[in-house]
């Protein structure tokens, strides 16, 4: 008997059926929108409904996280979606990225400030296979710093951006820090990735002030110049903020 995949399933589904899988099937993805079953059960975005299903079947047990959801999010995975065709963004998701990692990726987009554009965010991160991959790989590297965003509400897709974006890196004053973005010494490497993104998460908060950003890269040129010398005072297994080194130095 041919063997029915889990796209091929979540296909089949007719209408009635995959309103009542909605209601009863998404209990390991923890999402944080109360709304959202009402948002899926939407025509627009009832192939993501259909693919949340299958990542939600395909998980072991819930995510230690819970998964926010914007707007821009699910209009960017609706337009992926209409994009490559259902049946084959739907592969392009399951071959390329974990289920527990495609949903860290969906968290870090609705949490990012910098990109407005659902067309833009579908094509850099949902469309491309190399991505794809690319973003499953970084995830299993920084799942820590993932879990350290989780209580300021950071996203770690500036991270990301750097760390595939040599050009950039390297354009930087703070050369020291950035010198170790891709050290073979994983605990320092973490720790400054972490002082990174948390920088480029403050810095790009909404109606910042300008003296606000000129406090934390004032704090980050600090723990730039003091860097090794901070090393030998902490404990290189933890991740640190910016606020907690700069007292340090």
């Amino acid at each position: 008997m041919k063997k029915i995949s889990s796209v091929q399933k979540s296909e089949n589904l007719k209408k009635e059926d995959y309103n009542l899988a909605l209601n009863n099937k998404l209990d390991k993805l923890n999402i944080l929108d109360n709304d959202i079953e009402t948002k899926l059960n939407n025509q627009r975005y009832q192939n993501i409904g259909k693919l949340f299903i299958t990542l939600n079947d395909s998980l072991k047990e819930k995510l230690p996280f819970k998964v926010n959801i914007s707007c821009l999010t699910l209009e960017a995975l609706a337009k992926a979606s209409m994009s490559c065709g259902e049946n084959e963004f739907a592969l392009i998701v399951l071959n390329n990225i974990t289920p527990i990692n495609f949903f860290r990726l969906i968290n870090d987009i609705s949490m990012q400030r910098t990109c407005a554009s659902s067309r833009k965010m579908a094509q850099d991160y949902l469309e491309s296979e190399k991505n794809l991959k690319r973003l499953n790989r970084f995830y299993n590297e920084y799942a820590d710093i993932f879990n350290e965003c989780q209580k300021y509400h950071y996203s770690t897709l500036y991270l990301f951006n750097l760390v595939i974006d040599n050009d950039r890196a390297n354009n930087t004053p703070y050369t020291n820090i950035f010198a170790l973005l891709h050290s073979n010494d994983k605990r320092k490497r973490h720790i400054v990735c972490n002082l990174i993104n948390e920088l480029e998460n403050e810095t790009r908060k909404n109606y910042i002030t300008e003296d606000t950003t000129f406090e934390y890269y004032h704090k980050f040129q600090k723990i730039n110049e003091n860097i090794e010398d901070l090393f030998n005072k902490i404990d290189l297994n933890s991740l640190y903020s910016i606020d907690y080194l700069y007292e340090k130095v």
